[in-house]
């Protein structure tokens, strides 16, 4: 019995020698990313994997040239850079490009056009076209509601305040009790572009 207690004994510190630093090795070459993914740092750049529930206040990996290229063919093509602000911002650029593209059917919608209103502020259902808010530019509309979304929608103090995700936002933003996955889908659809 004490010979396969030293037995057992060599083999694990053997193993320890061997096993420990590359796990340290392994770990320091790990980061805790948006999104509540662990990557390799080398795998960062590849892969930006949304959820249905993540943290609508984390960054996006696209970059302005990415949102451009998931436009191309939409009257919301060349607004890349607008997009992109919106993670300086504190609010998830490509959640914001996709409630754009929904809201104003990429940019088709009278409001776009005639009030450079690309996501249906202040729309009312009463009367949406007059009730709704009119921007100067698209840029101005991009950086005007998402500072409102931040500001009500995901700060704690927020108006509309009901947590950081998709279907939380959509508690109180829409009646329609599936925009939230019809935004979550667009989000999907405008990933598979690049």
């Amino acid at each position: 019995m004490r010979d396969i207690v030293v037995i057992f004994g060599i083999v694990f510190f053997i193993g320890m020698i061997f096993v420990i630093p590359n796990e340290i090795k392994s770990s320091k070459d790990e980061i805790k990313y948006s999104h509540n993914y662990l990557m390799k740092k080398s795998e960062v750049k590849k892969i930006d994997k949304i959820s249905f529930n993540m943290d609508l206040r984390t960054k996006s990996k696209y970059s302005s040239k990415d949102y451009d290229k998931m436009l191309h063919g939409t009257n919301l093509h060349g607004l890349g850079s607008s997009f992109k602000q919106c993670d300086d911002i504190g609010i998830n650029s490509l959640f914001i490009v996709a409630l754009a593209c929904h809201e104003s059917n990429y940019g088709k919608s009278a409001l776009s056009r005639d009030k450079n209103n690309i996501f249906g502020f202040m729309a009312y259902d009463r009367d949406p076209y007059n009730s709704a808010k009119a921007f100067s530019s698209k840029d101005e509309c991009i950086q005007y509601v998402s500072k409102y979304i931040l500001n009500n929608y995901l700060t704690e103090n927020g108006k509309f305040f009901y947590g950081y995700t998709i279907s939380d936002i959509n508690v109180k933003y829409a009646s329609d009790t599936s925009w939230s996955t019809k935004i979550y889908n667009i989000m999907q659809d405008l990933e598979r572009k690049l």
